[in-house]
């Protein structure tokens, strides 16, 4: 058997902590960028396999599952094509459900602002994959200008949600080939984990182009801006869902002919769902307005996975691994949200303040929603976590003007 090698270039990230409110507090962090330097891992595998998928998890937020249309669809469509256009995925899905939460919404800041960037996957506890065009200049091969990113999930109405967490990229890998579609792809490692309360999608690849046809895939995307094609008011701020049938499929890239995606979108997935196994598998990311994704083709996969298993956290099931709950926003003038709990059904918060005082019970984190301290005076409080016999504490400050 032949083994190849591929290259990968990372581009590191470096956290540096800006301050903390106390030891038991999560830190906040800055992010910056030093350029020029990069590393390069390789990847071996066996090119005679002709077809593998990683795992995908459905989260430990809830057990609803999406009810996918699996047949083709006929209204709605794209000319000469089966393939649906965009609708709002509120419409017709519950965005808490599985797999509807592990897509992710990124974000770049540059100082004070922020910006909307493009869409993406969750695809392990803490991997996330999108285009490689949504963060590097293709005519440099350098990244393009920002001070930090984030993702979040469940991003809807220019909101995020209080039941899960946003999270920092930590790291980038993206492959060296600058003009080649197949390798418009990056993988985001991010600083949290918080791929064990959304779930996420397997990733795969399949060398039979035969393979593609006749089935169903479905897209869940941020479009960005109104276009020409669907002149709806889209502005980057919510979920939306097309699904149907590939009529391009080719070496470098699988697609829909006369299909249109606008900004915004790049880098979000194109999935197969097959009932029978139970798998939520990803095939390729979208990588250009005439609706191509750049597919996964073995080198690829295999440098993927690679990542995955090297740089993932435990897995998302693990006994031994705790949850890692925030509260937000911290400093706060009164509401704020806790995110990060896999199991709130059996959890318990108690909120003490600087003398030890307890000054608010909770016993239902089921709903997420904000809790109010505004009846309380400025100051440091903790906010404790008790399941059963663990107990986690965070320290929270809160501003009443």
């Amino acid at each position: 058997m032949k083994n190849l090698q591929h290259l990968i270039k990372t581009t590191i990230f470096v956290c540096l902590t800006i301050s903390s409110l106390f030891a038991q507090q999560d830190q906040l962090y800055s992010f910056e960028i030093y350029t020029g330097i990069y590393d390069t891992i390789s990847v071996s595998f066996d090119e005679n396999i002709s077809s593998e998928s990683t795992e995908n998890f459905k989260g430990t937020h809830n057990a609803e599952i999406a009810d996918l249309d699996l047949g083709i669809p006929t209204t709605n469509i794209w000319e000469n094509s089966q393939y649906a256009k965009k609708q709002k995925a509120s419409d017709n899905f519950d965005l808490y459900s599985y797999p509807l939460r592990t897509t992710i919404r990124t974000f770049l800041t540059f100082g004070d602002s922020t910006a909307g960037n493009c869409s993406g996957s969750m695809i392990s506890s803490r991997h996330a994959i999108i285009s490689k065009h949504c963060l590097v200049n293709f005519g440099t091969d350098t990244l393009t200008s920002f001070d930090s990113i984030y993702v979040c999930p469940i991003y809807n109405n220019g909101k995020r949600d209080a039941c899960f967490d946003c999270a920092y990229v930590k790291k980038i890998f993206f492959f060296d080939e600058l003009n080649s579609l197949q390798n418009d792809i990056a993988i985001l490692e991010l600083n949290r984990g918080i791929g064990r309360n959304t779930g996420w999608i397997g990733i795969g690849f399949n060398e039979d182009d035969a393979f593609f046809e006749e089935k169903v895939f479905h897209k869940f995307s941020y479009p960005g801006v109104t276009s020409f094609f669907e002149p709806f008011p889209y502005n980057g701020d919510t979920l939306y869902h097309s699904y149907g049938l590939l009529d391009e499929i080719l070496s470098r890239y699988i697609g829909v002919v006369g299909a249109y995606g606008v900004p915004g979108e790049s880098g979000s997935s194109i999935i197969h769902v097959d009932q029978e196994e139970d798998t939520y598998t990803n095939y390729g990311v979208l990588s250009t307005g005439t609706f191509k994704h750049a597919r996964f083709k073995n080198a690829v996969f295999y440098a993927i996975k690679e990542i995955i298993e090297v740089f993932s956290t435990k897995p998302a099931n693990s006994n031994q691994e705790r949850s890692d709950f925030s509260l937000g926003p911290n400093p706060t003038s009164g509401y704020f949200s806790i995110r990060g709990i896999n199991d709130r059904e059996n959890a318990q918060v108690i909120i003490h303040d600087a003398s030890g005082r307890e000054v608010f019970p909770l016993t239902d984190l089921i709903n997420c929603g904000e809790i109010n301290l505004s009846h309380l005076a400025s100051g440091v409080y903790f906010v404790s976590i008790i399941r059963g016999e663990e107990t986690e504490t965070r320290g929270l400050m809160l501003y009443i003007n």
